[in-house]
């Protein structure tokens, strides 16, 4: 028997050969299968996967709320405020569509948001209410929260008489020129809050 080196040579090359592609082939049909198997799920799970989406951008908006709440709360704090009372002119700016720093600076300017007595009669509060306004006042002036949301209401009622910050601030103020130069005050301080 005489061995030809070719046939030798050329039988485990192709037997090598054969198995290559016999591998080749199962894993193409295995990634095919793995990526028919993955389109499934994706289909099966869609809502799950909008779901998931819809869940993301919810804690994203709740994270803007929660920085957006935090910075403003230190804000209205650097003024004066407890944070019981940044917390209540949050919810009284809130309550009444006002920016809760414009309100803030507004009473800042009447009290410091400390207690203190007015010298006008019948001004009450650390937002110094004037109750002889003769406006309807929902609230009790009497406490923090009450006195905030009295404030928050009448500055917004002036707001939708003037149409302007200042204007309605001034208002608050009063018309004198002693009004005029605490609502610029006023304004100034809620600008550098801003």
């Amino acid at each position: 028997m005489t061995l030809n080196i070719e046939e030798d040579l050329i039988l485990p090359f192709i037997t090598g050969l054969l198995a290559i592609m016999v591998t080749v082939s199962t894993f193409y049909i295995s990634v095919s299968q793995h990526e028919h198997i993955i389109e499934e799920l994706v289909s099966e799970n869609a809502d799950l996967f909008t779901e998931v989406s819809q869940a993301n951008h919810e804690i994203s908006e709740l994270t803007k709320h929660l920085q957006y709440y935090r910075s403003t709360t230190r804000a209205i704090e650097s003024l004066g405020a407890s944070h019981t009372q940044a917390i209540a002119v949050i919810r009284a700016a809130d309550e009444y569509s006002l920016d809760p720093l414009l309100l803030a600076a507004l009473i800042a300017s009447e009290s410091g948001f400390k207690h203190t007595s007015h010298a006008l009669p019948g001004v009450i509060g650390i937002c110094g209410i004037n109750t002889q306004c003769g406006s309807i006042l929902p609230y009790s002036v009497y406490t923090d929260r009450g006195n905030i949301m009295d404030a928050a209401k009448l500055l917004r009622d002036y707001r939708d008489l003037y149409h302007s910050d200042f204007l309605a601030i001034k208002r608050y103020k009063g018309w004198s020129s002693l009004g005029h130069q605490q609502a610029l005050a006023v304004m100034k301080t809620y600008r550098s809050i801003k």
